[in-house]
C-alpha cells in the first residue's frame, strides 16, 4: 500500500491483491445482509490512475461460494 498526498488530499494506492481482498470482504458483507447470493456475478469498476484521459477498468468477478 502506498499513501501519498496529492493537492492536499491523501490518496491510498492499493496493489491488485489488496484490491481483490477488499472486494471479497465487501461481497461477504453483501451476502451477510442478503444483497448478494453465492456465485452471483459482480461488476467492479476501478480507476487505475486519476485525471482526465485515463481509463477505468471493469472486472467481472463472482461472489464466493461457501
Amino acid at each position: 500500500m502506498l499513501i501519498i498526498e496529492l493537492d492536499g488530499v491523501c490518496v491510498i494506492e492499493l496493489d491488485t491483491k489488496q484490491m481483490t481482498y477488499i472486494l471479497y470482504i465487501g461481497m461477504e458483507q453483501a451476502m451477510k445482509y442478503g444483497l448478494l447470493t453465492p456465485g452471483e456475478p459482480v461488476v467492479a469498476v476501478q480507476g487505475w490512475k486519476g485525471g482526465l484521459g485515463n481509463t477505468n477498468t471493469l472486472r467481472i468477478i463472482y461472489a464466493p461460494t461457501p
